[in-house]
C-alpha cells in the first residue's frame, strides 16, 4: 500500500472529537428541520426551497478538504489508500467551477418555470460538477500507475 500524503487543515487537526463530532452532526439535523419545514409547509414548487440549497451547501462543504479530513479523524478506516483519492483545495475549487458552469448550461438550455425547478438545476450541477472532479481525478490518477509500471 502506497504512503498517502494528507495537507491537513490546521483547524481540523486541533479540533476534540466532540467538537468534529458537532460540526458533522449539526448540518444534517439542520438539514433534516429544513426537510420537515418544507414538507409541512405544503412543498409548493413556487416557493424558495431552501431545503435544497442548503443540501448543496452541505454536499460542497461535506466534500472539501476540511470535510473529508474530518472524516479521516471520525473514521480512521476511511482515509484513502491512494493519492489521487485524496481532495486538495485546488481540485474542490475546480469543482466548483464544473458545478458553475453545469447550472449556468441548464438554466440556458432548459429555463426554470418555477423555483422547484431552479432547485433541481442546482443539486444536478452540484453533484455532477463534483462527479466530474472525482472521476478526472481517478483518470489521472489510473493512467499515472501505469505509466508507473
Amino acid at each position: 500500500m502506497a504512503k498517502v500524503t494528507i495537507e491537513w487543515v490546521g483547524w481540523v487537526k486541533k479540533l476534540s472529537k466532540k467538537q468534529l463530532w458537532l460540526i458533522a452532526i449539526v448540518p444534517v439535523i439542520v438539514i433534516l428541520a429544513l426537510l420537515v419545514w418544507r414538507v409541512k409547509s405544503g412543498n409548493s414548487e413556487y416557493e424558495v426551497n431552501w431545503f435544497a440549497y442548503g443540501l448543496c451547501a452541505y454536499y460542497a462543504l461535506a466534500f472539501s478538504p476540511a470535510g473529508e479530513q474530518i472524516q479521516y479523524i471520525l473514521f480512521p478506516k476511511s482515509v484513502p489508500h491512494n493519492q489521487y483519492q485524496v481532495t486538495n483545495w485546488t481540485q474542490w475549487t475546480q469543482a466548483l467551477m464544473a458545478t458553475a458552469v453545469l447550472l449556468i448550461a441548464a438554466l440556458l438550455f432548459w429555463p426554470p418555470q418555477n423555483q422547484g425547478e431552479i432547485a433541481v438545476h442546482v443539486i444536478a450541477s452540484v453533484v455532477l460538477g463534483f462527479m466530474v472532479m472525482w472521476t478526472w481525478r481517478w483518470y489521472n490518477g489510473i493512467r499515472a500507475q501505469h505509466q508507473s509500471k
